[in-house]
Formats: C-alpha cells, structure tokens, sequence
C-alpha cells in the first residue's frame, strides 16, 4: 500500500493503543477510572493539570516547528541530505525513546517523595534514574556510533546518503544525552508541580533552536543545519540545571525535609 500502509499503520497501532488503555483503566486499575460517573472536575484539579500539561503541549507544539524548519533548511542542500536527516533522525529515536520512558516514568515516583518531603527517597530516585538514563542512552549511542556506516547502509545503497547520514547521525547521537535530560529535568519540574519552569524548559528547547539553526546556516553552511539540534539541546540542558538548581536550594531552605 505504500505511504498509505505506513499511514495505516500509525492510525491502527495508536487505537490498539487507546483500546488497550481504557480496558486496563476500567478492568484492572484500582485507583483510576474513565467511567463518566467517576468524573468529579474542580476548578483546582484543572488548574494543577494545566500548570503542568501546558509545558508538553508546548513542547510537542514546538517539535513540530523545529522538524518542518529542520527538513526546509536541509532541502537547500539536496536529496542526499534529506534523506540522510530522515534515516538519521528513525535511528535515533531508539535512543531517544528510552531516555523519555525513563523521564517519563519516574515523574511520578519523584512527585511521591517530593510532596511526602522525604528528601532521602527523592534524591535516590533521582539519582537512580540519572544513572541508569545516562548509563543505557551513552552505551546504546555509542554502539550506534561505531556501526554507523552499516546503520544507515541498511536503509540506503547510495553512496552519497551513507556519508552525509553519517555525519548527520554523529550530530544527533551527540545530542541524546543532552536531550535525555533536559526531559528529565522537564519532568522533574512537572513533579515538583513548577509549572513556570516547566514551560520555560519547553519553550527554550522550541525557541533557541530556530535562531541556532539559522544562524548555522549562514555561518557554516550544512554543517550548521546539521549540528543545530545539538547545540539547542546542550543549551536548554544548561538552563535546565540552573532552574533544577535555584528550586533544590529554595526547597531545602524554605521545606522541612525527612532525613
């Protein structure tokens, strides 16, 4: 079927998905229900989930711009360099991915031991899911890094697209670990119920990338492009442990903590 069966399947596997979710919710969940009469909406629980959702929305908002603008500024360059982004960017979702499952899933875990002031459970968790992230991501970039060549060769036979989507996965590989923990510190901020920095996150990880990669653009040409996404990644890392920073030190002073 072509694009259709790949537009297909993305349609068919997000409604298995929705399906599977609300059958475990209202069959095997104790706590959580999506029957309407177990709907009991209040001004405050809008406001918590808005607080902290409009910083997801942002971002995907956000991710959407920077992949049109991504895929623009590579076309000047040619088809070479289009699909070697294309490739690139699939592979290294696999990466991506499992930093998110691990910035997503502790969200909740660090959220318990924040709002219990148990500083000892909150650091460990933290700490664990840092290493494990940061251990799991480098090894997995750095297997892709070294079968670089047979990675993208997998997908193209032109010899042009495997060299250019060399050079374009060793930027996005570069950026994985940056951009693992600008979403775990994002997460830790919608733990914390710190919807200001949640959003500034979301909005800086959108926002800085469009002035780097123009700018990119007219310093070093494709280069640049490629490696816009890295360096916005690395800057709203930076930004993200600056605000992670200021909220642990305001919370240790002004909190009275378990030890």
């Amino acid at each position: 079927m072509g694009i259709r069966g790949s537009a297909l399947a993305s349609v068919i596997g997000n409604v298995v998905s929705v399906a599977w979710f609300i059958y475990y919710l209202q069959k095997k969940s104790t706590v959580q229900s999506v029957s309407i009469k177990d709907f009991r909406p209040s001004k405050e629980i809008y406001y918590n989930i808005f607080k902290v959702g409009v910083s997801a929305f942002l971002l995907d908002g956000f991710m959407v711009i920077t992949c049109l603008l991504f895929n623009n500024f590579a076309v000047f360059y040619g088809n070479n360099v289009v699909a070697g982004l294309g490739i690139s960017q699939r592979v290294v979702q696999i990466a991506d991915f499992i930093s998110m499952s691990f910035s997503m899933g502790a969200v909740p875990l660090i959220a318990f031991a924040y709002s219990a002031r148990n500083y000892e459970r909150l650091m460990e968790i933290i700490k664990t899911t840092t290493l494990y992230m940061v251990g799991i991501t480098m090894g997995l970039t750095a297997i892709l890094f070294v079968l670089r060549a047979q990675v993208i060769g997998a997908f193209s036979i032109d010899s042009e697209v495997i060299r250019i989507g060399q050079t374009i996965l060793v930027a996005q590989l570069c950026s994985t670990i940056f951009a693992g923990l600008s979403a775990l510190f994002t997460g830790i901020f919608q733990a914390f119920g710190k919807g200001v920095q949640s959003s500034v996150m979301s909005v800086i990880r959108g926002i800085a990338f469009i002035p780097i990669l123009i700018l990119g653009n007219r310093l070093f040409a494709v280069n640049g492009v490629i490696w816009a996404n890295t360096i916005s990644e690395a800057f709203a890392c930076i930004v993200g442990l600056i605000l992670f920073l200021g909220i642990w030190k305001n919370s240790l002073r002004n909190t009275q903590w378990e030890r």
